[in-house]
C-alpha cells in the first residue's frame, strides 16, 4: 500500500519566482476529497445546530429556574402581604385612617424584603409582579381608610349631638343645657359638612332635625313633671322656628296627656298637703278659717295642752282653748266682741264660746287683709307678711301657712278645691278647655276620696265609743268617758276630729247622766224610721246621700241605744250588700196615688224623710208579720202591710188626716185598750216585758191585721176589737 510521506514543514524545492503556466484541469471536486468536505461541513453545521439547541435549552432551564425563584418570593411577599392587607381591613373608623401609614409602610418593607437574595433576572421579575400588588392594596388601603374615617367623622359628631339631645332630657328645667345643647349641634355640623360634602341646605337641614329632636326630648321630660313649664318651653320653640307645626301639635298632644298623670301626682296631692298655698289666697267662709286654725292650734281638740311662752310680749303666758287665744287677749277680745266676761276655765268649757270668740277675731283679720293665709299668719306671728323662718319656738310661719292650707282642704267644699285646680290649669295652659277639666276632675276626685276616707275614720271611732254606750248588766250607761275602762275607747275618744262627732258623743254621755239615755219618743221614733228606711232602700236616694249612708255613725243618732243596735245591724248588711230589697220597689209602685196624696215623697217632704220613715216602718211591720205566719210574706201580704199603714186616721181612733204609720203611739182611750191588750199578748207569748219597738212593731201588726183583713172582705170600717 502506497503511504504519504510525512510533512516536515521544510521546503525541499527551491521556490520558482517564474510565474507558473495556467493548467486548467477539468476534473470535479469530488476527485480532490469535495465530498468528503461536504459531508464534513454538513457534519459541522449540525454540530453547531445542537449546540446552538443545547445551549438555548440550558439557558431556558436557567430562566425556569429564576422565574420559580421569582414567583416563590412573589408568592411569600403576598401572603405577607394579604394579611397584613387583611388585617387592616378589620380596621374601622379612626382607626383604620391612623393604621394607613404604617400598613403602607408595612407594605413596601415586605416587598423589599421578599426581593433580598434573588438573581438580577428573578429579582426583575418579582419586582414587576409585587409593584402591581403593592399598587392595588395601598388603593384598596386608602379607599377603606377614607371611608372609615367617613364613618368616624360622623359617627363621632351624630354620637356627640346624641349626648347632647339626652342631657336635655336629662335636666329639662335648664335653659342653659338646652343652649348648649343646641350650640353643639351646630358646631358638630359644621365639623360633618366637609368630609360629608354637604353644602349649606344639607348642613341646615340636619341642624334643623337635631334641634327638632332636642325638643322633643325637652318638652317629654318636662311634661311628666312640670306641665306648665312644658307649655311655655313649646311656644318659645316654636317661635324660635326650632320645631315645625307638625311637630310642635304633637307635642301638645302629648303635654294635654301626660297632664292628668302630673295632676294627680304632684298638683294634686300639693293641694291637699297645704304645699300649694292656693286655697288659703282668698277670703274663705269663717267655718272653714276656724276649723284650719283649730287644727294648727290643738288638734281638734277644745282643752289642748298649750307650752308657755319664754320671750316676747306674751312671756310667761300660754294659749288657750282649741284656737290658741292667749291669756292676755281673752278678756280685752270677749268685750270687742261684745260677749260677757269668763274665766278662762269658764271659756275652755264653752265650745260655743271659743268658736264664736274665735270666728269675730278671725272675721276682722281675714277682712282686714284680705285672705285666709294673711288672717292666719297675723293670728300667729301678729305679722301677715313674716318672714317664713319666724319661729315661736315649736313652729315656722311656713309650716303655719302650709298646715293651714292642708286643713282648709279638708273643709272647704269639693267645688272650691275643683275651682282652684281650674285656676292652676289656666296658669298652666291658658285657654285650654281639656287640661282645665282634666285637672279639675282629678282635684274633686281625690277631694271625695280622702273625705271619705276620714269619715269611715271618724266613723270607726265614734262606732268605737258607741259601742261601749251599752247598759251594763245593772242597766246603768255611762255618764262620762271615764266611766269607761277600755284604754281603746279613750284612744277613739281622743281621736275624733270633727266637732259634731265629738258634740254628738258628749250630748250621749249628758244624756246617759240626766235621764239614762234617750227615751223612746214620737220624736226618736220617727228618727228611727227615717234612717232604718234610708238603710233598707238606698237606692231611693242619691249618689253622694247613699255613700254618707256607710260613713255616718248611728251611735251619734240621738235615738235610744237599741234602735241604734238595729240601725248599726243595717248599716253593716248595707255594707256587705247583704240587704238586696227589689220587693219595696213593687209596693212604692203599687202606692204610689196614696203616697203622692200624702205628699210622700213629693216636692212637699223635705229630704224625703216622710218617705224613709214610711219605708222604716213598712219593713218592721213587714219582718214582725213574717216572724207571725212564719214564711215569707208574698206580694199581696206585702201589698196589704202597706195599705194598712198608708190608711188614714179616723174612726174611733184619730181624727188627724195623715197616715197611720206616722203615729206609732195611740191618742185615745180605745187605743189605748188596744195597746194594753197587745202588751199583755207579748207578755203571755214570751214571758217578759216588750221592749217599746217591740210592742210599736205588736202595733203596726195589729193595724194591718185590722184594716187589710177587713178591707179584704169588703168591710170598710176599721176599729179596735
Amino acid at each position: 500500500m502506497a503511504t504519504q510521506p510525512g510533512y516536515t514543514g521544510t521546503a525541499s524545492v527551491a521556490p520558482n519566482l517564474e510565474p507558473m503556466r495556467s493548467v486548467n484541469v477539468d476534473a470535479p471536486v469530488e476527485a480532490f476529497g469535495g465530498a468528503v468536505g461536504k459531508a464534513e461541513q454538513r457534519s459541522g453545521g449540525a454540530m453547531e445546530s445542537v449546540g446552538t439547541e443545547l445551549f438555548s435549552r440550558a439557558m431556558a432551564m436557567q430562566q425556569v429556574s429564576q422565574d420559580m425563584e421569582a414567583l416563590n418570593a412573589v408568592a411569600k411577599t403576598s401572603r405577607l402581604m394579604g394579611d397584613r392587607s387583611e388585617q387592616f381591613h378589620q380596621l374601622s373608623g379612626l382607626a383604620a385612617h391612623n393604621d394607613l401609614p404604617s400598613f403602607q409602610s408595612d407594605i413596601d418593607k415586605a416587598r423589599e424584603e421578599g426581593g433580598q437574595g434573588l438573581s438580577p433576572y428573578a429579582r426583575l421579575r418579582y419586582e414587576q409582579e409585587t409593584r402591581s400588588l403593592q399598587q392595588r392594596l395601598n388603593l384598596m388601603a386608602g379607599a377603606h381608610a377614607g371611608e372609615q374615617f367617613k364613618h368616624y367623622v360622623t359617627g363621632s359628631n351624630e354620637a356627640a349631638a346624641d349626648s347632647a339631645i339626652r342631657t336635655v332630657g336629662l335636666i329639662p328645667e335648664s335653659d342653659e343645657t338646652f343652649a348648649k345643647s343646641i350650640d353643639t349641634i351646630k358646631s358638630r355640623a359644621n365639623d360633618m359638612a366637609v368630609p360629608m360634602g354637604w353644602n349649606e341646605d344639607q348642613k341646615n337641614h340636619w341642624i334643623f332635625d337635631k334641634t327638632s329632636a332636642a325638643v322633643k326630648e325637652r318638652i317629654e321630660a318636662m311634661a311628666r313633671t312640670d306641665v306648665g313649664g312644658a307649655y311655655k318651653a313649646l311656644d318659645k320653640a316654636t317661635q324660635d322656628g326650632l320645631v315645625d307645626k307638625a311637630t310642635a301639635g304633637s307635642l301638645k298632644d302629648k303635654i294635654d296627656g301626660h297632664f292628668t298623670n302630673v295632676a294627680t301626682r304632684v298638683f294634686v296631692p300639693k293641694i291637699f298637703s297645704g304645699e300649694d298655698g292656693r286655697l288659703g289666697d282668698q277670703k274663705v267662709p269663717v267655718e272653714n278659717l276656724l276649723y284650719a286654725i283649730r287644727g294648727n292650734e290643738g288638734a281638734g281638740s277644745y282643752n289642748p295642752p298649750h307650752p308657755t311662752i319664754a320671750k316676747g310680749p306674751y312671756a310667761g303666758q300660754h294659749a288657750l282653748g282649741a284656737y290658741g287665744i292667749m291669756q292676755g287677749n281673752l278678756q280685752p277680745w270677749l268685750k270687742e266682741a261684745g260677749m260677757p266676761a269668763m274665766s278662762e276655765a269658764e271659756f275652755l268649757k264653752d265650745r260655743d264660746a271659743q268658736d264664736k270668740l274665735a270666728a269675730f277675731k278671725l272675721g276682722q283679720l281675714q277682712d282686714k287683709y284680705g285672705s285666709a293665709n294673711k288672717a292666719a299668719l297675723a293670728w300667729f306671728t301678729g305679722d301677715p307678711n313674716p318672714d317664713p323662718g319666724r319661729s315661736d319656738g315649736y313652729h315656722t310661719a311656713a309650716w303655719y301657712k302650709q298646715n293651714l292650707n292642708a286643713n282648709l282642704a279638708k273643709s272647704v267644699s269639693v267645688a272650691k278645691i275643683a275651682e282652684v285646680a281650674k285656676a292652676h290649669a289656666e296658669e298652666i295652659a291658658p285657654g285650654n278647655a281639656l287640661v282645665s277639666q282634666h285637672i279639675s276632675d282629678a282635684a274633686e276626685t281625690e277631694a271625695i276620696r280622702q273625705r271619705r276616707e276620714a269619715k269611715e275614720e271618724q266613723k270607726g271611732y265614734a262606732d268605737t265609743i258607741g259601742r261601749a254606750l251599752a247598759p251594763g248588766p245593772d242597766g246603768k250607761v255611762p255618764t262620762k268617758i271615764e266611766d269607761i275602762a277600755d284604754p281603746a275607747v279613750h284612744e277613739a275618744y281622743l281621736s275624733i276630729k270633727d266637732p259634731k262627732t265629738k258634740a254628738a258623743i258628749d250630748k250621749q254621755f249628758r244624756q246617759n247622766a240626766e235621764s239614762g239615755g234617750y227615751a223612746k219618743t214620737a220624736e226618736t221614733v220617727d228618727t228611727y224610721y227615717e234612717w232604718l228606711g234610708k238603710y233598707r232602700n238606698p237606692e231611693t236616694l242619691p249618689k253622694d246621700q247613699r255613700e254618707e249612708l256607710l260613713t255616718q255613725s248611728v251611735w251619734t243618732l240621738p235615738i235610744p241605744y237599741q234602735y241604734q243596735q238595729k240601725l248599726y245591724a243595717a248599716q253593716e248588711d248595707l255594707r256587705k250588700n247583704l240587704e238586696k230589697n227589689p220587693r219595696i220597689q213593687d209596693v212604692m209602685a203599687e202606692n204610689k196615688p196614696t203616697l203622692d196624696a200624702f205628699g210622700i215623697g213629693t216636692h212637699q217632704d223635705k229630704d224625703h224623710k216622710r218617705l224613709h220613715a214610711f219605708q222604716g216602718a213598712f219593713h218592721e211591720a213587714a219582718e214582725t208579720l213574717e216572724q207571725e205566719k212564719g214564711k215569707p210574706l208574698d206580694k199581696e201580704d206585702l201589698d196589704g202591710v202597706a195599705k194598712g199603714l198608708l190608711r188614714k186616721w179616723g174612726g174611733g181612733w184619730f181624727s188627724k188626716d195623715r197616715p197611720l204609720f206616722e203615729k206609732p203611739e195611740a191618742e185615745s182611750g180605745d187605743a189605748e185598750r188596744v195597746k194594753d191588750t197587745l202588751r199583755q199578748v207579748f207578755i203571755k207569748k214570751n214571758g217578759y216585758e216588750p221592749q217599746p219597738e217591740q210592742l210599736q212593731a205588736a202595733i203596726a201588726a195589729y193595724n194591718f191585721n185590722v184594716f187589710y183583713a177587713k178591707n179584704k172582705a169588703g168591710n170598710q170600717s176599721a176599729g179596735a176589737q
